[in-house]
């Protein structure tokens, strides 16, 4: 599962890998921050994304080992962070279910996440009145 999480919102992607080592997505998962959530520190940002990554995908992570690509070193030292409130407490109390490792990889190598999350400038929003039936065919 790589993973990201930004002031506008928290992202992952779920692969699995499958025969000749090629991956196949499982699932994304992209959510808006609220005006209270852009307030979090980055690395409570990454947790709660990965949170969210392990509660939509729970029955497949319950079931086997797990490796989570992320570029927070907070993430990647879980076993030895303290949580400093109870949300973190919460967050921490819940992963202690799963079997999985935590992965650093640099962000601008992080691709697979920050695709879900950053357009390009020039994509002009899909409105009902520019919507005509060449745009659905």
């Amino acid at each position: 599962m790589y993973t990201d999480a930004g002031k506008t919102g928290l992202k992952s992607v779920c692969l699995q890998f499958y025969d000749q080592n090629k991956p196949q997505v499982c699932s994304y998962m992209s959510l808006a921050t609220s005006v209270a959530q852009q307030k979090w520190h980055s690395y409570e940002l990454k947790l709660c994304a990965i949170g969210m990554g392990f509660r939509q995908n729970e029955i497949f992570f319950l079931q086997s080992e797990t490796e989570i690509f992320t570029d927070n070193a907070v993430c990647v030292a879980l076993e030895k962070y303290k949580p400093i409130n109870a949300r973190e407490t919460r967050l921490i109390a819940y992963f202690s279910q799963f079997n999985f490792k935590v992965c650093y990889i640099p962000g601008r190598i992080n691709r697979v996440a920050d695709a879900l999350l950053r357009l390009p400038v020039d994509v002009k929003p899909l409105t009902y009145t520019n919507l005509n039936a060449q745009t659905i065919l």
